[in-house]
């Protein structure tokens, strides 16, 4: 019982530390998904777009090498050509308790705008 137990608290733990992206919707537009997305540091000046939304995700260090695939691989499902990195934002600190101090940890989120090029570009 306590080893079927453990493996519970396990699981849990290991599915919340995995990265999931949020998407914050700007239009009622739908759009089948894609299979590519670039990522990229500014606006392209050469093609016309509309931005479809807001995708942020929250930062720990356990999953920061995996932010960004995490973004694209939701970029992919909404059927954005691209997202448009915005920065890091900084959500504040928790408290964690360890023994009789504390220690803070940051809470970050990385943002993005995600894109879809016009016809014809």
């Amino acid at each position: 019982m306590k080893k079927l137990v453990f493996l519970l608290i396990s699981l849990a733990i290991l599915i919340s530390c995995s990265p999931s992206a949020k998407f914050l919707k700007y239009n009622d537009q739908t759009f089948e998904p894609t299979k590519e997305v670039k990522v990229l540091q500014t606006k392209p000046p050469e093609k016309d777009y509309i931005e479809m939304g807001l995708l942020s995700i929250k930062v720990k260090k356990q999953n920061e090498d995996d932010v960004i695939i995490e973004l694209k691989k939701k970029a992919k499902e909404i059927g954005a050509n691209a997202i448009i990195i915005l920065g890091e934002k900084n959500r504040g600190t928790v408290a964690v308790p360890v023994g009789n101090m504390a220690y803070g940890v940051p809470l970050k989120e990385l943002e993005a705008m995600a894109i879809r090029y016009k016809k014809n570009q």
